[in-house]
């Protein structure tokens, strides 16, 4: 799912709708920028990944994606990566023989 920046939207509806339970990997890349860097939004961000886990989901793969960048707010002349992608598995559908 890649919806730049849409994902911290449609996360909580297909959480809500049990529309997951039907999903076996789920492949994201989250803005971390959206909304801000407050706490209150990181936090609230960071609570709806876990949520995921919740669900079954368990993240086996991510990584900074360089072509997503941004100014540093703290330092000139450095640009920060504000998007990483991640893959889960939804750990439902394992069946241990």
């Amino acid at each position: 799912m890649d919806i730049e920046g849409s994902e911290w939207d449609s996360l909580p509806n297909i959480m809500d709708d049990g529309v997951l339970n039907k999903v076996k990997q789920l492949a994201l890349e989250i803005h971390t920028y959206v909304g801000g860097w407050t706490p209150e939004s990181f936090n609230w961000k960071m609570d709806l990944l876990k949520r995921l886990e919740t669900l079954g989901f368990k993240k086996w793969y991510s990584h900074i994606n360089p072509q997503c960048t941004r100014p540093s707010d703290h330092q000139e002349k450095v640009y920060v990566s504000t998007c990483i992608e991640m893959s889960y598995i939804n750990t439902n559908f394992i069946v241990v023989v």
